[in-house]
C-alpha cells in the first residue's frame, strides 16, 4: 500500500509538472483530492473526447449526436430504460448491517461452485497425467456435473428472480448461503474424511489471518521438506485450515513444523481429531 501511494505521488508530481493537472483552487491553499486541467490536461482531454466523438458517431451513418439536457420529463427515463434497466437490486444483512448487490451475491456463490469445479479437474490431471481428457471429465464427472448444475439452476431461479425484482428469493437464497457457511465452519475434524492414503492435518491458523493456499504449501514444503506436489486438498475456514498429506509424511510435517510460523505467526500443526 506504501509503495502504491508513493507510485501515485510521483505520477501526480510529474503531471502537475509537465502542466496535465494542478491541484484545485492552489494559488488559495487549494482543495484537497481535488485536481484541475492544466494547459497540456485540457488538450489531451479533448482529443480524446473529440476521437471518442467520430468513432461513436460521425463514423457511423445511421448516428446523430445530440446533448440534451439533464433534467427531463420522467416518462422520458422509463422510456429510455433508465427507470427499468439500470436498477441495482440491494439486500442489507442486519447481522453485519452491510449492505450488497442482489446480482453480486449470487454472482459470487457461483463463483465458488466454478472455483470447487477447477479444483476437482486440477486433481484429476495430477492423477492421470498424460492420459488426462479434460473435456471427458467434465462431461462425466459426477460432481462436476453436480456443481455445473447447481450453476445452471441458480442462474434460472435468481437472475428471473432479480428481472422481477423479486428480492424476497434472492434473501432466502443469502440465509441458505450462510447456513451452508456456518455448516462448513462445524465441519468435524475427523481425520477420516481425508482420501485414501491421506491423513488430514489441522493448522491453526485460516482466513482471519490472511493464509493462502501457496502459503501452506511453500512453508509445508520449505520446513519438513517434501515436493509441493504431495500436498493435497487444502480447506481454508475462518480461524483455522485442513491441510491433506501423505499418511508416511503426517508425522514429519508436524515435527518440521513445530515452533515454525507462517506469514509471520506462530503455527499448531497437528492430526485432525473429532471434537
Amino acid at each position: 500500500m506504501a509503495q502504491n501511494e508513493e507510485v501515485f505521488k510521483k505520477i501526480i508530481s510529474h503531471a502537475k509538472e509537465y502542466g496535465f493537472v494542478f491541484p484545485s483552487s492552489e494559488i488559495y491553499d487549494g482543495l484537497s483530492a481535488v485536481y484541475d486541467y492544466g494547459q497540456n490536461g485540457v488538450e489531451l482531454k479533448n482529443n480524446i473526447r473529440q476521437y471518442w466523438w467520430k468513432s461513436m458517431v460521425q463514423y457511423h451513418e445511421n448516428i446523430v449526436g445530440l446533448d440534451a439536457a439533464i433534467f427531463m420529463h420522467p416518462t422520458t427515463w422509463k422510456a429510455s430504460g433508465h427507470v427499468d434497466a439500470f436498477s441495482d437490486p440491494l439486500i442489507d444483512n442486519r447481522d453485519s448491517k452491510k449492505r450488497y448487490r442482489a446480482d453480486v451475491l449470487v454472482e459470487d456463490h457461483m463463483a465458488k461452485w466454478q472455483d470447487k469445479i477447477d479444483k476437482e479437474v486440477e486433481k484429476a490431471a495430477k492423477r492421470f497425467g498424460e492420459a488426462f481428457d479434460k473435456g471427458q471429465f467434465l462431461a462425466t464427472n459426477a460432481r462436476v456435473l453436480e456443481y455445473k448444475e447447481k450453476i445452471e439452476t441458480t442462474t434460472r431461479r435468481f437472475y428471473g428472480a432479480m428481472e422481477r425484482n423479486d428480492l424476497a428469493d434472492v434473501k432466502l437464497f443469502q440465509e441458505g448461503y450462510k447456513e451452508e457457511a456456518a455448516a462448513a465452519e462445524s465441519e468435524p475434524m475427523s481425520n477420516t474424511r481425508a482420501e485414501a492414503g491421506m491423513a488430514r492435518l489441522f493448522v491453526n491458523l485460516g482466513r482471519d489471518n490472511n493464509i493462502k493456499p501457496e502459503d501452506i504449501v511453500r512453508t509445508f514444503a520449505t520446513e519438513a521438506d517434501i515436493t509441493g506436489s504431495s500436498i493435497g486438498l487444502i480447506k481454508i475456514y475462518s480461524n483455522f485450515t485442513f491441510v491433506e498429506v501423505p499418511e508416511a509424511l503426517a508425522e514429519k510435517v508436524i515435527s518440521a513444523m513445530h515452533g515454525n510460523k507462517i506469514r509471520g505467526m506462530r503455527v499448531n500443526v497437528e492430526l485432525a481429531k473429532g471434537r
